[in-house]
């Protein structure tokens, strides 16, 4: 049996993959190594944190912080293309969170690199997905 986040992992690439709005984008398991201009456009999907608090007796709430990075190049419109495809990634990963018992975004960030003659974007939008659980089981 695989561990909860990798599970909302999974089902959060799988989304993003059969999306016929994203083509031609590299699906990444992670930003663990780095993305250069020929490989974009990109996403990574990553869970880098759960915050772990005490609810009632011997439950917990895990609240685990799912981040989506999508990177691409582009001319002056490179803002208006990562807000188009924010509006694309959104609803998709938030369908693939549904199996949590409370899910949102929380947070969508830009940021634009104007080194070189081609500008480099990076949307990252940050979700959160609760779960309960007994405490001591992930």
């Amino acid at each position: 049996m695989s561990h909860p986040r990798s599970d909302m992992r999974s089902r959060v690439r799988a989304a993003l993959a059969a999306s016929s709005d994203l083509p031609g984008v590299t699906i990444y398991r992670s930003w663990a190594h780095s993305i250069g201009r020929t490989q974009t456009p990109a996403i990574g999907v990553a869970t880098p944190g759960e915050r772990v608090r005490g609810s009632t007796g011997d439950s917990v709430d895990r609240d685990t912080a799912l981040v989506v990075q999508y990177a691409a190049t582009g001319g002056e419109d490179l803002d208006d293309h990562l807000d188009d495809i924010s509006a694309v990634i959104e609803p998709l990963v938030l369908a693939a969170l549904a199996g949590s018992d409370l899910f949102e975004i929380t947070a969508t960030d830009i940021e634009i690199s104007g080194e070189g003659e081609v500008l480099t974007g990076r949307l990252s939008l940050t979700f959160s997905a609760t779960r309960y659980t007994r405490e001591g089981v992930a």
